[in-house]
Order: C-alpha cells, then sequence, then structure tokens
C-alpha cells in the first residue's frame, strides 16, 4: 500500500492532465482545432479546383505534400531507432528519451501518409491501389512498407505501454472498463515482467531493418523517376542518414517541449 502511493506521489505530475483540464491546454486545444477546421476548407477547396490550385505540375509533382511526407516518414525513422538501440543496450538513462521516440514514431508515421492522400486527384478512390495493384510500381512498395512499419511500431508502443495502462486501470476506478482489457489482465507479476521483457526485445531487433526498409523504399519513389537530379542511386543512403539526423532533433525539441511545460 505504502508503495502504492509513493508511486502516486511519483507520477501525480504526470497523471495531472488525466484529471483535470488546464487553461493552457484549452488555448493549445482551439489553436489546434481551428488549424484542423482550416485544413479541412483548404483541402475541399483543393478537391473542387484540383490539384493545380496547390501550384504543383510538371516538373514540380509534389511540391509541399512531398516535404511534409518526406519528412514525416523521416522523423519516425529516428524515433524507433533511438527507442531501440537505447532499449537494447539497456540504457536506463534514456527512459524517456525512448518513450518520446516510441510516441514521435506512431504519430510522425500517423500523419505522413496522409500527404500521400492529399496528392491523389480523387482520395475517394484509393481503394483502387488494392483493387488494381501494380507491384512493378514503387508507390505500391512504399505503401505496403510504410503500413508495414505502423502496424509493427503501434505494436511496439502498445507493449511498452502495459504496465503503465495497468498502474492507470488500478489508479483510475471510475475509468476501469476502459483500461481493463487494454491491460491484458497485467499484474506486474515476475512472469509478466519476464514475458514483456521477450516481447520487447524481438520487437526492438525487429523494428531496426523496418525503419530500413521503409526510407529505402521511400528513396526508390524519387529515384527511380527519370527526373534530372533525382534518377541517382545514393536516394536510398541519403535518405536513411537524414532521417536519423532530423529525427534525433525531432526528438531533442519535443523533449525539452516536455520538460518546459
Amino acid at each position: 500500500m505504502k508503495d502504492n502511493e509513493a508511486i502516486a506521489q511519483k507520477y501525480g505530475r504526470v497523471l495531472t492532465p488525466l484529471t483535470r483540464i488546464s487553461r493552457l491546454y484549452l488555448i493549445v486545444a482551439s489553436l489546434l482545432a481551428g488549424i484542423v477546421f482550416w485544413s479541412v476548407f483548404a483541402f475541399g477547396y483543393q478537391y473542387y479546383w484540383g490539384l493545380g490550385r496547390t501550384g504543383m505540375g510538371h516538373p514540380v509533382s509534389w511540391a509541399l505534400y512531398l516535404v511534409n511526407f518526406v519528412f514525416f516518414i523521416g522523423i519516425s525513422h529516428a524515433g524507433a531507432l533511438v527507442s531501440a538501440v537505447l532499449r537494447i543496450t539497456h540504457a536506463r538513462w534514456g527512459t524517456p528519451f525512448g518513450r518520446i521516440a516510441e510516441a514521435v514514431t506512431v504519430f510522425a508515421l500517423a500523419a505522413g501518409p496522409t500527404n500521400i492522400l492529399f496528392d491523389l486527384g480523387r482520395p475517394i478512390r484509393f481503394y483502387w491501389v488494392a483493387l488494381h495493384a501494380q507491384f512493378k510500381s514503387p508507390l505500391l512498395w512504399d505503401f505496403t512498407c510504410i503500413m508495414t512499419y505502423l502496424v509493427g511500431s503501434t505494436i511496439f508502443l502498445y507493449v511498452l505501454l502495459i504496465p503503465d495502462i495497468g498502474f492507470l486501470r488500478d489508479r483510475f476506478s471510475g475509468r476501469r472498463w476502459f483500461y481493463k482489457p487494454l491491460s491484458l489482465g497485467w499484474a506486474g507479476t515476475k512472469r509478466q515482467w519476464q514475458t514483456i521483457g521477450k516481447v520487447i526485445a524481438f520487437l526492438c531487433v525487429a523494428v531496426i531493418p523496418l525503419a530500413v526498409s521503409v526510407h529505402t523504399v521511400v528513396s526508390w519513389v524519387f529515384g527511380m523517376q527519370t527526373q534530372p537530379m533525382w534518377h541517382s542511386t545514393i536516394f536510398a543512403p541519403y535518405f536513411v542518414t537524414v532521417a536519423i539526423f532530423a529525427g534525433i532533433a525531432t526528438i531533442i525539441i519535443v523533449t525539452v517541449i516536455f520538460r518546459k511545460v
């Protein structure tokens, strides 16, 4: 009982957003909601008038969408890589950074591919990718790798959160109906810790080649075109290297914001 009280006091500040809504939260949420509504209007305008309104054409094929897509996929690479390396090497000092990196990976992978939908002339026909799949197209390779990476990273983050979900289940009895099925019966026993440790170790090893493969395939989408300065074999290692730098920089920025706020 004393241990539970100590844990509650230690993590009380972290759990505060789950118990009350601050004025800062309302301000930030309002600003973000405004951006979302404006984005919906802009997308509707583009959908009605066509992609020409975005300034895209030949040789500018993706413009802003290309930048957003590559950026989000890039920072997701470092997120998974940093977290996996820290856990494989048992670097306990990096646990907070690892958790932030894991969250950045999932959120970036959820945001990045949406730019492909925006780039389609008729996004409502996206299901044609499955019905009329052309396996000779790098775009299909890209879609397959990203979806595999997203599923793997989501499972990775979820497995790491199981002990935390179990703690929330015991802490908030009123929300037990929500946390109980997600905790998968977590009780913190020695056997459960050993099992989850083995699963995490396996996922850490699996996530690294997945991340490298995703950025290699993303580079092929551009490198296999006939555009001057794009048709190059250097794109794959270039994309992977730049993704590591951009992703680590993003993690540092997010960490500083979390510590300040």
